[in-house]
C-alpha cells in the first residue's frame, strides 16, 4: 500500500514538473493564502526560482502599499523554570537587552548600560536608517540595513527628576550618555507609555500633564523639547487612555482615543501644511480628527459592541492590535476600521508587545532560501 502511494505521489510530482513555465506561473499566482505559496514554492527549485522572480511577486501583489509590508506584534511569554524550553534564551545572560533583525534572522545582545542596576528605563525608542531626516543626513552617515540606534531615558527615582538620556549605536561597545534633563513645571509626571513614536526624526512620548503633552527627542543630536497638543481629550470619561501613532498615508503625527466602551476610535492628525512650514505644535497648530468606527467580524454579534471595552495593545504600520473584556483579540485596518479576530494569546498586555514592521516581499523570498 505505502509503494502505490509512492508511487502515484512521485507520478502526480513528475506531471506538475512537466507543466510549461507559463502553465505553472500562471496557477502560482492565484495560489490565495501565502502561507500555501510558500509551501509550493519550496516544493522544488524550478517552483521557487519561479516565485522569487520580481516579476512574479508584482503580479502576486499588485498594489504596494497595501501588500509590500508585513505588520506583526510580539508577546513576551515567562517560562517555568522546570521547563526543558527556558534553557534556549533569545537574549543568552539575564537582565540584558538584545536586537532581533528578523529579515537577517539575527539577535545582538547589548551589554548593560551605565548604573543600569540603580535605574528605571521609563522610556525606550530603537531608531534605524529610515527615521533619520530625509535632508540628506542619512546619506551622510553612511547608515546601512543593518544599522540601529538605542535611546533609553533612564532615572534613578521614577517620580523625581533628572532624567538621562543614554543611546547605544550599532558598532560601537558601550553606552553613550548624553545629557541630563528635568521639566520647568514640577507638574509633569512620568511617560505615560515605555515606547517611543518616531516620526520625522524625532522620538516621542506622551507624558502625565493636565494639558496633553509630548516629549520630544532629536534622533540626531538629542536635544530635548516638549510640545502642547492642543486636544482637548487626556483622561475624559469614557476613553481609553491615548496613544501616539504614525498617520499611515501622509506619515504625520497622530493621536488614537479609543471610546469605552463601543467601537468608535477618534483618530487626531497633525496637518501637513504645518509641519511643512517648520512649526511646532502648539495652541496654533493644525489637528484634525475623524472618527472611526470598527467592523466586528461578521461572526459576532452587534449588540455586543455595547458592552464591549477595548483597550489597546499595539499599532504599526496602520494595523492596530485590540483585545476586549472578553480575551478576545483582534487586528483592526485602521483605515476602515476592519476588525480581524486573532487566536488567543493568553494573557498579554500593552508592556508585553513590540509591534514590528517589514518589507513582506523580501521577508517571503528571504525565507526561500537559494537552493
Amino acid at each position: 500500500m505505502e509503494e502505490t502511494t509512492a508511487a502515484a505521489a512521485a507520478a502526480a510530482a513528475a506531471t506538475a514538473i512537466s507543466f510549461p513555465e507559463d502553465v505553472v506561473r500562471e496557477i502560482l499566482v492565484r495560489v490565495e493564502d501565502e502561507a500555501d505559496l510558500f509551501r509550493c514554492a519550496l516544493t522544488c527549485t524550478r517552483w521557487r526560482r519561479l516565485v522569487a522572480k520580481a516579476s512574479f511577486l508584482r503580479r502576486r501583489w499588485p498594489e504596494p502599499h497595501a501588500s509590500s509590508f508585513l505588520s506583526g506584534f510580539f508577546t513576551a511569554k515567562r517560562l517555568a523554570l522546570t521547563d526543558p524550553a527556558a534553557t534556549v534564551s533569545l537574549v543568552p545572560t539575564p537582565g540584558s537587552m538584545a536586537v532581533l533583525n528578523l529579515l537577517a534572522g539575527t539577535c545582538e545582545v547589548i551589554p548593560l548600560h551605565k548604573g543600569a542596576s540603580k535605574t528605571w528605563a521609563i522610556g525606550c525608542a530603537i531608531l534605524t536608517a529610515t527615521d533619520w531626516p530625509s535632508d540628506g543626513k542619512q546619506a551622510a552617515h553612511g547608515h546601512s540595513a543593518t544599522f540601529f540606534k538605542l535611546l533609553i531615558i533612564n532615572t534613578t527615582d521614577v517620580f523625581h527628576r533628572p532624567w538621562t538620556i543614554q543611546t547605544f549605536t550599532s558598532g560601537e561597545a558601550s553606552w553613550n550618555t548624553v545629557c541630563e534633563f528635568s521639566f520647568d513645571d514640577p507638574e509633569i509626571g512620568t511617560l505615560m507609555h515605555l515606547t517611543a513614536v518616531v516620526c520625522r526624526g524625532k522620538a516621542h512620548w506622551l507624558v502625565r500633564h493636565v494639558c496633553l503633552q509630548t516629549l520630544d527627542v532629536d534622533v540626531e543630536t538629542c536635544k530635548v523639547s516638549q510640545t502642547e497638543i492642543p486636544v482637548p481629550i487626556l483622561y475624559r470619561k469614557g476613553y481609553a487612555v491615548p496613544r501616539l501613532s504614525i498617520d499611515d498615508v501622509g506619515g504625520a503625527l497622530s493621536l488614537l482615543h479609543l471610546r469605552r466602551p463601543g467601537l468608535m476610535v477618534d483618530i487626531w492628525t497633525q496637518q501637513q501644511d504645518h509641519q511643512e512650514t517648520g512649526g511646532h505644535a502648539g495652541d496654533d497648530a493644525r489637528w484634525v480628527c475623524r472618527i472611526l468606527e470598527l467592523q466586528l467580524p461578521t461572526h459576532n454579534i452587534q449588540s455586543e459592541a455595547e458592552t464591549m471595552y477595548l483597550s489597546f495593545l499595539g499599532e504599526k504600520g496602520g494595523m492596530l492590535l485590540l483585545k476586549d473584556n472578553h480575551r478576545h483579540f483582534y487586528a483592526v485596518d485602521l483605515k476602515t476600521g476592519v476588525m480581524r479576530e486573532l487566536m488567543d494569546c493568553g494573557r498579554i498586555s500593552s508592556a508585553k508587545v513590540v509591534p514590528f514592521e517589514m518589507d513582506w516581499q523580501t521577508f517571503f523570498v528571504s525565507r526561500l532560501g537559494s537552493k
